[in-house]
């Protein structure tokens, strides 16, 4: 089956960066899945990305009779369950869901809705852009690493959505273990944007401050010793590998739940900490630095959405 119709859902930072790249190649082919307000402004103002204006197809979750050859999320955590019902009616048995999204719990949840389809598992990983009032600003594409669980001998529609993003433009690559890069991504997150996040602190600091760097390796050892109970690939040299990441990164750059914090918008501390803490619990192993994590950014949050 070659891939023709698409829809992402999800136009912030990551989905907009992506959503340029393929309305430009695939044009009338390519759709933007949007309800409300959110169409309307996207129909009357495009999506702005360094400074250039598109204009996509929009499609509503009402539209009937047509439907998606691939359906990308580059939706939040916490906005899953309401994208699933908007891209209902465009989803078929052969149709390919590919999520973007942090954590390790988005390809289970729609599985779990769209049995009959072939949900891949997926992510963005070293892109760089930020949601501003003026549009989106961005200087890194990144990659997005996809795949099923084992790609040993990658599959049919695996090959074509690779091929599908690559001639967009878009950096794709398959990975033979994809559960070990996706819970990798995991262990990232649930270091370096809780830290960040509760500190304040932009990405020099990880260098700098020894305390900062304890509490970011601190958070994920514990990942790491939830992944060996659960025959899951990670090993010390995974954390060593992305400290190195880290403390080399853009020096006044801020990670994406900083901003969050900052802008005091609604966080994904449920699917970084909130997960390691159900893990732990399930596999009875302790997790006090992601517990202290959990509970400060959890109030944190609580109270400023007050």
């Amino acid at each position: 089956m070659a891939i023709e119709e698409v829809a992402l859902i999800g136009t912030g930072a990551v989905g907009g960066v992506y959503a340029k790249y393929l309305h430009a190649k695939y044009g009338n082919k390519f759709y933007v899945v949007a309800n409300g307000s959110r169409k309307e402004r996207i129909l009357q103002n495009g999506i702005k990305v360094n400074e250039q204006v598109f204009f996509p197809q929009v499609i509503s979750s009402d539209l009937k009779n047509k439907k998606m050859d691939l359906i990308i999320f580059a939706v939040k955590n916490y906005d899953l369950e309401q994208a699933m019902k908007d891209v209902k009616k465009l989803v078929s048995k052969d149709t390919i869901l590919l999520p973007l999204l942090n954590g390790i719990t988005a390809s289970e949840r729609l599985e779990s809705t769209f049995s009959n389809s072939k949900t891949l598992l997926g992510l963005s990983m070293g892109i760089d852009a930020i949601r501003t009032t003026d549009g989106i600003v961005n200087t890194d594409d990144g990659v997005i690493q996809f795949g099923y669980e084992d790609n040993t001998i990658p599959s049919q529609e695996v090959i074509e959505v690779e091929q599908y993003l690559k001639e967009a433009g878009i950096n794709a690559k398959v990975y033979p273990d994809m559960k070990r890069m996706l819970w990798r991504k995991w262990m990232l997150n649930v270091g370096v944007n809780q830290a960040s996040a509760i500190t304040g602190a932009k990405f020099k600091y990880f260098g700098q401050v020894k305390e900062l760097l304890d509490l970011f390796r601190g958070a994920m050892l514990e990942v790491l010793e939830i992944a060996k109970a659960s025959n899951v690939n990670l090993t010390m040299e995974d954390i060593e590998q992305i400290e190195e990441v880290i403390v080399n990164f853009t020096p006044d750059g801020k990670t994406s739940m900083l901003q969050d914090v900052e802008a005091k918008r609604r966080t994904e501390i449920d699917y970084f900490a909130g997960t390691v803490l159900e893990y732990g619990k399930k596999l009875k192993i302790d997790t006090p630095i992601n517990n202290v994590l959990y509970l400060s950014l959890k109030a944190k949050e609580k109270i400023y959405l007050d």
